[in-house]
Formats: C-alpha cells, sequence, structure tokens
C-alpha cells in the first residue's frame, strides 16, 4: 500500500530511514499522521527494535511532492524542492545549534536522514527527514487560559530573546507552534517547528539585522500570547498595533465629570512583559 494522495502513510505502515552516520537501514511505524498536512508531512512514529530510540518519535518529512499550497508540484516541481531542502537544512542548523535547549524549550533532535520510497522505485527522490522528541502537549491553539501564567510562559519569552544572538530566527509564531507540557497539567513551554527558521551564517552582518528587525521573534511570541490571553478583545478601544504597542483606554487621573461624559483617554504603552496583559485581563 503506498501513500494516500495528501502523502499519508497507513497505522503500522512500516517507513524505511537511511539516518545520517548509520551503516544499516533503520525501519519505523506509523502510529498516526499529523494530516491535514501543510508544508511538511508529521507523523508520530515507533522504532522497530531499537534501544538508541525513545518509544515514540516524532518523524517529519520534507516531500515537495506533497507540499499543501496554491502552487501545483509537478509545475513548481524545482522551486518546491529548493524550499523544501532549505527549510530542512534551517531546521537541522537551528536544532544543532540551539542544542542546549533541547529537551527543556525546544524539543530534542534525535536523527536526520532520507526516507526511502514505499515501495521502492515509487518516487524519484528520497526526501529529507527529522527524528524528534514526541512531546505530550496542549498548544496555545487549544489550551485553557486560566492555565496560561506568568511563570508558564515567561522563561520562553526570555528565550526566544536570545535566538538572534544564537544566529536563529524562529520567523514562525503562531497557536500551533508553542507548545505546553504535560497537557493536563503544563509545566513547561515550548517553540516547535523551525521550518521556516533563518540562519545567520546565509546572511551579511547588514541583512541579517534587516530580517532580525522584520521577524522580531520576541514581539511576535508576546502578541501571540496576547491574543490568546483575549487583550485584543478587551476594549473595542483596546489595539495591539503593529509595532507591538497597546492603546489602552484610560483616565490616569480617575473618573471625572467631563470624563464620564467623553470618551476616555488614550495612551500609549509597550508590551514590554506578559504580566501586563494579567493585569490588564484582572
Amino acid at each position: 500500500m503506498s501513500q494516500a494522495s495528501d502523502g499519508s502513510f497507513p497505522i503500522d505502515f512500516p517507513l524505511s530511514l537511511r539516518l545520517d552516520g548509520e551503516d544499516t537501514l533503520t525501519t519505523f511505524y506509523v502510529l498516526r499522521s499529523f494530516t491535514p498536512f501543510t508544508k511538511f508531512q508529521v507523523y508520530l512514529v515507533r522504532p522497530e527494535y531499537s534501544t538508541k530510540f525513545p518509544s515514540e518519535l516524532i518523524l517529519k518529512v520534507y516531500d515537495p511532492v506533497f507540499f499543501d499550497g496554491e502552487r501545483e508540484p509537478h509545475v513548481w516541481e524545482e522551486y518546491l524542492f529548493r524550499m523544501m531542502g532549505k527549510s530542512f537544512t534551517c531546521e537541522l542548523g537551528a536544532y544543532k545549534q540551539l542544542a542546549d535547549l533541547q529537551g527543556r524549550s525546544i524539543p530534542k533532535l534525535y536523527g536526520s536522514g532520507m526516507l526511502l520510497p514505499s515501495p521502492p522505485g515509487s518516487h524519484a527522490i528520497e526526501p529529507p527527514v527529522l527524528l524528534l522528541e514526541y512531546i505530550p502537549s496542549v498548544s496555545l491553539d487549544d489550551i485553557d487560559t486560566a492555565m496560561l501564567h506568568p511563570k508558564l510562559y515567561r522563561p520562553l519569552i526570555h528565550i526566544v530573546a536570545t535566538f538572534e544572538k544564537r544566529g536563529i530566527l524562529h520567523s514562525d509564531f503562531n497557536n500551533r507552534n508553542i507548545i505546553f507540557t504535560p497537557p493536563e497539567a503544563p509545566e513547561r513551554a515550548l517553540v516547535i517547528d523551525f521550518g521556516c527558521a533563518e540562519l545567520v551564517e546565509y546572511f551579511s552582518d547588514e541583512d541579517w539585522a534587516g530580517s532580525a528587525r522584520m521577524a522580531n521573534d520576541v514581539r511576535c511570541l508576546r502578541l501571540t500570547l496576547a491574543h490568546k490571553l483575549g487583550l485584543d478583545a478587551i476594549d473595542t478601544n483596546t489595539i495591539v498595533d503593529e509595532e507591538g504597542l497597546l492603546t489602552v483606554p484610560t483616565d490616569k487621573d480617575g473618573p471625572t465629570k467631563d470624563s464620564e461624559s467623553s470618551s476616555s483617554v488614550n495612551y500609549i504603552m509597550p508590551v514590554t512583559t506578559l504580566s501586563l496583559s494579567i493585569s490588564l485581563l484582572a
């Protein structure tokens, strides 16, 4: 049985990987496909018989044939192949450069390599793959906001603030790429999916500075968290603007006759920490 039209493999399907640094092929079995796929194909897999790996891992496949986008793969074959190659190289590089954060603020990287076509000869390429730590978790998209305490997300903000100096730009913060574990009572926040990451080694100093300003990982993380916490819905006059500033209706001198009969005075404050978010929501 071959892949479905969306690129997914059936449960218990054996996948043969040619892992970097290994002389023999390693087989993994599909436990789950995280469909619908977008840019990449992501599976929960188990090793056939190996004490080298955990019992469950994430297998991330960079196969341009199953790219879910506006471009038709057969028309954009070369472009998609190059894009997948760049994504794989940058994500692998990001995990290596953030090695000290693996298992704490990002998943552990267990290996990289190539996925052999199945059945043999059914695919023109051997797409690159990453083997990553599987972390039972809840995403920012699904977490109950009552569990989003400052002590849970503040450490992650501080870690992300070091990315630029480490030569990494994540460039893709959204509700799916921030997770919390364990899911029932989260104690730790992590960043996942470095598929859109940028590495300093591919930029001049000037271009890197410009890309860092454009990506602005810390600001994007703060705004993503703020939106989840409901800051943009507290009041119709509360705005999170493009500079990461909150326009909050207030009267700094307390209510007066004039202020009761007219709109409140607006003032601008930077979103420096999300403790501000909590105070505004209280």
